[in-house]
């Protein structure tokens, strides 16, 4: 059974001794990033019932977690593995290159930065992980360079930014994702001509009108849409669509290949040999 592993250690200052209650309120912390992770799993607004396996009051604390037997998901290692591996890959992304995941929207900011200040300015280094091995830490170098990003990071806002181009339009694509985008209902499209999924934002006053009508089942179906609004492009491409009006594309309906065939359409000549006079110009209209 696939886990969720984390130890917080005490810092050096404290000796072997971490203290109960700040080592407990960052465990809660990183739950609450993890249910936040779980969400954009699992592509839904629900969250996911996380279990407490096991806890280890002793120096370090370590708590492990897995997913409640109840919840509905078909492979819930599958779905533990992809969880812990965003939570890990995300942080380790905000504090390497200042790139804030998806799912980390401004409510959650400041709980985000909260664990990482904590292990700068308080406790010990915190590890996520399997415990088999395969962990991210976060230690005092990795939390004064995320708490810096993160206090200096711009707030987020659905319309067109610094370094963005906004045009009207309409873009179609299949229903990939059903999610949020920073805190904002949206879901997800990707077609050919995209370079890769995007989020289409549901201003407020259209969520009754499209909220509830973009399930999991769009994204299992393959549904396709055109969503009419503002496109926003950051280097030529889009990069998310603030959505103004939302309608299916009917799927196209299957040609029978039987009644387009025409057996005389070569006057008897093989494919080949009718090709060669054409372009010789020996066929005679």
């Amino acid at each position: 059974m696939e886990k969720i592993v984390i130890t917080i250690h005490p810092s050096t200052d404290d000796g072997d001794a971490v203290l109960a209650l700040e080592a407990l309120e960052q465990g809660a912390y990183i739950l609450r990033l993890l249910d936040a992770v779980g969400r954009s799993v699992a592509h839904g607004e629900n969250g996911v019932a996380w279990r407490l396996i096991k806890a280890s009051t002793n120096s370090p604390l370590t708590l492990e977690l897995g997913v409640d037997e109840s919840t509905d998901f078909a492979d819930v290692d599958s779905f533990v593995v992809a969880a812990r591996d965003g939570l890990t890959s995300s942080l380790r992304d905000i504090a390497e290159s200042g790139a804030l995941p998806d799912w980390l929207h401004e409510e959650l900011r400041p709980v985000a930065r909260n664990v990482f200040a904590r292990s700068r300015d308080g406790l010990g280094s915190v590890d996520i992980g399997n415990g088999n091995g395969k962990r991210f830490t976060i230690d005092r170098a990795v939390a004064e360079k995320a708490t810096t990003i993160l206090d200096a990071a711009p707030s987020v806002s659905i319309e067109a930014g610094k370094g963005d181009r906004a045009l009207w339009g309409e873009v179609e694509g299949v229903i990939v994702a059903v999610a949020t985008w920073y805190g904002k209902p949206a879901f997800r499209i990707w077609s050919r001509q995209i370079v890769k999924p995007i989020p289409v934002i549901i201003p407020e006053d259209l969520v009754d009108q499209y909220g509830n009508a973009h399930t999991l089942k769009d994204v299992w179906s393959n549904r396709r849409v055109a969503v009419r609004g503002q496109l926003i492009y950051r280097d030529n491409v889009i990069s998310r669509v603030l959505a103004q009006m939302v309608r299916d594309v009917p799927k196209a309906a299957q040609v029978d290949i039987d009644l387009l065939r025409d057996p005389d359409f070569t006057g008897g000549l093989d494919p080949v040999e009718y090709l060669r006079r054409f372009y010789e110009g020996e066929l005679v209209g």
